[in-house]
Order: structure tokens, then C-alpha cells, then sequence
């Protein structure tokens, strides 16, 4: 499912040997048929929106009934009815369909600010002799594969996300040794790593990038009632946190503005025994909804004189570490601005990072001062006096106790 900025929803789903799509505008759903499968050959459906709002569907479309047996045509590619991992874009008038031409199963769809599509999925046609994580992303009309972590036989979900900086982010486990890894993609070159080592071979897990292109993970763990933790990862000063947060299975995952992560999920029974805090566990019978009531992502350490220390700022691909220190602006003394320490400026590797604006404002989701935490944003100053230094001044309409 996808939500749009006018609350409109969407849906991709199955219905007998169709893959559909519904919208709801309002109160009134409207319904349409994206492609016509053979019965019960069909699976794995996701739907990402783009930045026009045009729905993109990712499914599998299978055609025969044995994968052991190739005379079947399961995910059989090169005949007629063009099968196996496909894509449908809707280009505001119709559906525009494409087989990639690879077997696959478990798929999941993202897009990214420019409207290139990336999907996730599982396959066997890598050569390895087992199931691989693919990442496939469509450039220049042409879909390009991307075996990111191919010594890794991989099973159960897969699901991906992309930031508003264009970076993707995979979340994926590794059947043989029970772990939960992740891949993340810069535009230039992945890095794989090892989330938690009790994911075991479980179905279930989400991910969700934040405001700062912080990865946050929803899954399935080896603990509890019927080795159905559910569990929630997140990474700090470049270490993986994991907390349990209770019992059931199918986490989906979103985080809102203030950087919360909000976790739902299935299958769920009495399990507050499990629950530690910051995690309530809001009960709705068959289906439970938590959020987090503090932030989980290390905040800004502002100093005692009010300096932002920035460890990562990115603007126009290039990553920035640098301080802001107060700075006393003796013509507009009511407001609040910083200058660039120039001796601090440097460049980073470092993941997390702030999204520069185009106008060189700097978006703050967490900046703490004297035990108390702050959102606010800072826009770019021109300072008359001393044109050659870089200045931000707070817009303080965006101020906000966290």
C-alpha cells in the first residue's frame, strides 16, 4: 500500500488470475486490472509511487506448477506470455508492462526522487546454485542486476527502501547462518552488512529510511513465544541497536517526521510480559501497532556554547563534517545564527547524513541542548558584514520541542 500528499490510497494485490490495482479518493475506490496472469500463478506483489504520483507495481508472474521440472515453464521467461519478475508503471493513461527477464520471487519496489524504479527479489539464475539477493534498477530504459552479496543463500522476505538522496537500502536474510543483513547502495558502490545474527529462518521484516537517510528495520527474531520475537534495528555511531519490542509476525515499518519509527504487525497474542519500554503495545485483537516514544537515533550534541557539531552534511553528492559555532549578530540581535568554523570543514564517509537543500538550508531533526531535544531548521544568511564567511540562521517558525 502507498499513500499519496492528497491521503489518497493505493493498493497493488492479487484477485484470481489478475494482478489489480485500487485507488480510493475519498470515500470511492476505483478498481483496474494491471495484467492477466494464469490462475494462482501469480504472487509477490509491491507498489511504490513516484514523484508525479503515478502508481509503480512490482509482482511475479509464474507459469507452471513444479520448479524442479523445467518442462513445466515455471518462471519459464522466453515464451510467449513473457513471465518471471515483471513491472508496471502507470503513465497516467495506461499500464505500461515489462518482464525483466529474470526467474524471481519475494519482490519489492521503491522509487527514487528521479523516478528510476529499483526492485528487490530473490532468485536462483545467478549461477550460485541457491537462492541470491538482486537488486534491479531501470537506467536509461535498460534494467541492470546488481548481485550485491552473492556469496549469501538467501531466503524468506525481501524488502527495500530508497532516500530522498537517492541511496537504496536493503534488508534481506541469510538463510544458511540464520542472520539479518543489509545492503545499502551509495549510486556508485554497495556495502553489506550484518544487522543481528538471531533472525533465524523466519518469514517477516520492513524497512524504512528517515528524514537523515537512517535505515530502520522491522523483523521476525528466534526468541519468545514460538521463535516469533519482533524485534526493531537501528544503527548508531555506526553500530547496529536492536530491541524487542514484542510477539507476532509480518512487521510492516514507516517513520514519521520527528524521525519515530510506527510498527505494525500480525499473529499477535498476549505478550506484554515481553514488552520493555519505550514500546507500548496497543492491542487490537488480531492486529497490534506500536511506536516508539523516544527518539531511537542519536540526537546532535549541542555544546554548552550552543556550537552544532555537524558529522555529516550532504550537498550535491559530496558528504561535509564541519561546526557551527553561535555567532552574535549585532544588527539583528533578536534572532539566532551560526557560523561556519572553517578549521572544522572536512569531507566524511559516514551514512547518516543531513539533505542540504538546494538553497543550502540544513533540516535538523535532533539537535539536544541541556537535556532537552529540538527540531528546527536553518537557512542559508548572507551576512553584509563579512560576506566572505558561511552563516545560518534559524527559521524559527520550524522550531519544535522533541
Amino acid at each position: 500500500m502507498a499513500v499519496d500528499s492528497a491521503a489518497g490510497v493505493h493498493v497493488a494485490y492479487l484477485g484470481g488470475d489478475e494482478c489489480r490495482y485500487a485507488k480510493k479518493v475519498g470515500r470511492t475506490w476505483t478498481l483496474q486490472v494491471i495484467d492477466t496472469v494464469s490462475p494462482g500463478k501469480a504472487g509477490a506483489t509491491s507498489i511504490a509511487l513516484d514523484s508525479a504520483g503515478n502508481p509503480n507495481v512490482s509482482y511475479v508472474h509464474n507459469s507452471g506448477d513444479d520448479p524442479d521440472n523445467p518442462e513445466s515453464g515455471w518462471f519459464h521467461v522466453s515464451n510467449s506470455e513473457a513471465r518471471g519478475v515483471k513491472y508496471a508503471q502507470w503513465n497516467g493513461t495506461e499500464w505500461l508492462i515489462e518482464a525483466l527477464g529474470l526467474l524471481g520471487s519475494d519482490t519489492d519496489i521503491a522509487v527514487d526522487p528521479e523516478g528510476t524504479p529499483y526492485i528487490s527479489f530473490k532468485t536462483d539464475e545467478g549461477g550460485a546454485g541457491y537462492e541470491q539477493i538482486v537488486c534491479a534498477r531501470k537506467t536509461g530504459g535498460t534494467w541492470a542486476f546488481d548481485y550485491f552479496d552473492p556469496t549469501t543463500q538467501v531466503g524468506g522476505d525481501t524488502r527495500l527502501a530508497v532516500s530522498a538522496n537517492g541511496h537504496v537500502h536493503v534488508v534481506y536474510r541469510d538463510w544458511a547462518n540464520g542472520y539479518l543483513k543489509y545492503g545499502s547502495w551509495n549510486t556508485t558502490t554497495w556495502q553489506v552488512e550484518t544487522v543481528a545474527t538471531d533472525a533465524g529462518q523466519q518469514e517477516g521484516l520492513d524497512i524504512a529510511v528517515d528524514s537523515l537517510n537512517r535505515p530502520h528495520i522491522a523483523y521476525n527474531a528466534l526468541w519468545g513465544q514460538d521463535d516469533m520475537a519482533l524485534k526493531y534495528a537501528y544503527r548508531e555511531s555506526g553500530t547496529w541497536v536492536t530491541e524487542t519490542i514484542d510477539w507476532g509476525g509480518n512487521p510492516g515499518i514507516a517513520v514519521d517526521s520527528w524521525g519515530l519509527p510506527h510498527i505494525g504487525r500480525g499473529n499477535c497474542r498476549d505478550a506484554e510480559e515481553y514488552v520493555p519500554k519505550p514500546w507500548p503495545v496497543n492491542d487490537c485483537e488480531i492486529l497490534k501497532y506500536s511506536v516508539r516514544t523516544t527518539f531511537p537515533c542519536g540526537c546532535l550534541n549541542v555544546g554548552n556554547d550552543a556550537s552544532l557539531p555537524i558529522s555529516c552534511a550532504e550537498y550535491q553528492g559530496t558528504k561535509y563534517r564541519f561546526t557551527l559555532d553561535l555567532y552574535s549578530n549585532p544588527d539583528l540581535p533578536s534572532g539566532l545564527y551560526w557560523k561556519m568554523d572553517n578549521s572544522t570543514l572536512g569531507t566524511t564517509s559516514e551514512t547518516s547524513c543531513i539533505n542540504v537543500g538546494s538553497d543550502a538550508s540544513l533540516p535538523i531533526s535532533c539537535a539536544e541542548y541541556l537535556g532537552t531535544k529540538y527540531q528546527f531548521t536553518l537557512d542559508l544568511y548572507s551576512n553584509p558584514d563579512i560576506p566572505s564567511g558561511l552563516y545560518w540562521k534559524m527559521d524559527s517558525s520550524t522550531l519544535k520541542v522533541k
